[in-house]
């Protein structure tokens, strides 16, 4: 009978190496843990529409090696992923990205492959950004700010490269602290602005329930919303409006919710308060996922993360127009968020060239802010 690799081996050094342990799946009943582990994450917590009865298995398992992160302690898996070798492909069918890609030219290349899931590949990505955040951000924030901001635009470029998102910028970001208003279409959305400049986000209290992205969301400063307290609501104002004075630029989606991206809701102007606070000004951004990613890029209605992930990740490529208009100023709040929502409803869904005349500013590849 197949073993599990054993205990002394894939230690963690250090005082984790007491606790966690990373091993290799080789006997089923393992496997079989990692798969319950799968269906509790995808359609317990993430609320996943998944078959079964709290196991999430497909054909690919049996041929799969299951590399799993057990607590000692609790004597439980706490996460996993899939690997797939090219030999256990052939006995399998092929791999299991070959069900939506044409691999045949990089099939065709000399080497051996191993297919990992970019689903497991982004969760290992945001759970370092989760071990930098909490370890090495303390220490750095000690020695200088800008390691902090190099490295978060670091982070949010791999995470897009690991998207496939393809992006065309149109305009620049204002210099100093501003308050950025933008259009809200998807989770999607964060990625895009982080990757282009440091901004600490306004997020609805929900996410801050959400698995991981709960811890990331908090050790990097996002502020939460609760919709319809009016006490909170207050408060989170000062909060932003402390922010900006410190210097951060702070971005906010005043619909509220999001949408399709074919219309822009009505803008609440009750945060925008906090630029006139602050005298920062406003600047709007409009955003316009295009191609295949109009329809699939909506995180809307009784959508889950997870299957808008698995959409996500099924595209070739998620196109995304990125405007920057220019920066506004105004003491009536209200008038600011009506300006605000016109230059960003102007923008076309389509068109670069239409973006080019809605904002000047030439258009270009995105590469993230220094500042």
């Amino acid at each position: 009978m197949r073993q599990d690799l054993p205990t002394d081996q894939w230690q963690w050094s250090g005082a984790s190496a007491r606790r966690y342990q990373t091993f290799v799946a080789l006997i089923p009943s393992t496997a079989q843990e990692a798969c319950r582990l799968r269906y509790q994450v995808f359609a317990g917590e993430l609320g996943a529409h998944l078959p079964g009865d709290g196991i999430d298995q497909d054909r690919f398992d049996s041929f799969c090696d299951h590399l799993v992160f057990r607590d000692q302690r609790e004597d439980r898996i706490v996460a996993t992923t899939r690997l797939l070798s090219d030999a256990a492909a052939q006995r399998s069918g092929g791999f299991y990205s070959q069900q939506e890609f044409d691999l045949d030219t990089v099939l065709a290349l000399q080497g051996r492959f191993l297919e990992v899931g970019r689903g497991g590949l982004i969760l290992l990505w945001l759970s370092s950004g989760a071990l930098i955040l909490v370890a090495v951000f303390p220490w750095l924030r000690a020695l200088d700010t800008k390691y902090c901001t190099a490295i978060r635009l670091a982070w949010f470029r791999g995470l897009a490269h690991l998207l496939r998102l393809r992006l065309e910028v149109t305009g620049t970001t204002a210099p100093g602290p501003v308050l950025i208003v933008a259009n809200h279409i998807s989770w999607l959305d964060v990625v895009v602005l982080g990757y282009q400049t440091p901004v600490t986000f306004v997020a609805k209290a929900e996410v801050a329930r959400w698995p991981l992205i709960r811890l990331l969301a908090r050790r990097s400063g996002t502020l939460f919303i609760h919709r319809g307290n009016l006490r909170t609501l207050r408060g989170l104002t000062r909060a932003i409006a402390q922010r900006l004075r410190a210097g951060e630029r702070v971005a906010i989606f005043p619909e509220g919710t999001t949408t399709t991206g074919r219309q822009v809701l009505p803008f609440n102007p009750a945060l925008l308060q906090a630029a006139i606070d602050a005298a920062v000004p406003v600047q709007p951004v409009t955003l316009r996922y295009a191609g295949t990613a109009t329809a699939t890029a909506p995180f809307v209605g009784e959508d889950t993360f997870i299957d808008s992930l698995r959409r996500i990740l099924r595209l070739p490529e998620v196109a995304v127009h990125c405007c920057w208009h220019a920066p506004l100023h105004d003491k009536r709040r209200r008038h600011l968020a009506n300006r605000a929502r016109d230059h960003i409803a102007a923008v076309g869904v389509e068109r670069t060239d239409f973006l080019m005349k809605c904002c000047p500013a030439a258009t270009s590849k995105a590469r993230p802010d220094r500042n």
